[in-house]
């Protein structure tokens, strides 16, 4: 993140000297500071919205945004413009305040072709918890008793960094299945789940 600007409002400064005190008003803004998001691994041909719920903090309103490189957005000047890449892109977000103080972030969006036979995007269907999740993630709601399952988990550069094969039927008796993620370093990644050649994607975050 990089800031730049010091701008001083109101506070209070007190000066001394042998015959008086001088009160002095001086205030300083907070620092400003940019939020372009976390790092997100998405599907190719999906979107998403880029920057924070505050895309700035601090400073002196009102700010004004630019995202840099412009591709692959609906409008680079809005505070949360619509991205749909088509290829791994990472944004620097550049905001101004009232006063020209500017910081900057960074976020990358990765690409996952997600190209699995059958993909469904179903939120209702499956259920992944806790999430985000520090340790143990449990997987509930598959629709299937029995079969080979596929877990993946995907990093937000597009890299495998957990691949587990699991026959559910002996190994649990239910569609009820559990990932150790305990060592996996903390960020956002999707969990790739294939059984019987439907394939699930679901969006983790690990704390």
């Amino acid at each position: 993140m990089m800031k730049s600007c010091l701008v001083i409002m109101m506070s209070m400064l007190f000066l001394t000297t042998s015959a008086q005190v001088i009160q002095l008003g001086i205030n300083q803004a907070d620092p400003l500071e940019a939020h372009a998001g976390a790092d997100t691994l998405l599907c190719k041909n999906h979107s998403i919205l880029l920057g924070s719920e505050l895309s700035a903090t601090g400073g002196t309103p009102d700010y004004s945004y630019v995202w840099y490189p412009n591709v692959y957005l609906d409008n680079n000047t809005l505070a949360r413009p619509t991205c749909t890449p088509e290829e791994a892109t990472t944004y620097i977000l550049t905001v101004t305040d009232k006063f020209g103080c500017t910081a900057s972030s960074y976020v990358t969006i990765a690409i996952d072709p997600c190209l699995s036979t059958g993909i469904i995007w179903s939120e209702e269907s499956i259920t992944i918890f806790p999430n985000p999740v520090q340790d143990k993630l449990k997987i509930i709601g598959l629709p299937f008793t029995q079969g080979h399952v596929k877990l993946t988990l995907v990093n937000g550069l597009g890299q495998e960094v957990m691949q587990r094969d699991i026959d559910y039927h002996k190994a649990f008796g239910s569609a009820e299945l559990e990932l150790q993620v305990a060592h996996v370093p903390k960020g956002m990644y999707l969990l790739r789940i294939i059984v019987e050649g439907q394939s699930f994607v679901k969006s983790i975050q690990l704390f």
